[in-house]
């Protein structure tokens, strides 16, 4: 899968092998102390609200994630 970084905030994720029922992600934002431009985006479980850092290009693996909700 061909990421986009610029359309990455804002998008859809489902975690495929979801861990303490989270399983629906949001990207929220880009962060990283330092790096230009940013490697890590934040995002938000639906369920619990909780926040997650995973590197952007990690969202690639389709053994882990999954576009948008299913």
């Amino acid at each position: 899968m061909r990421l986009q970084r610029e359309r990455l905030v804002g998008s859809k994720w489902t975690a495929v092998q979801p861990r303490e029922r989270e399983k629906h992600f949001v990207v929220l934002r880009w962060v990283g102390e330092g790096d230009d431009p940013p490697q890590e985006l934040e995002l938000e479980a639906l369920l619990t609200l909780r926040l997650h850092r995973v590197p952007w290009r990690a969202l690639a693996d389709r053994e882990h994630w999954l576009s948008g909700w299913r």
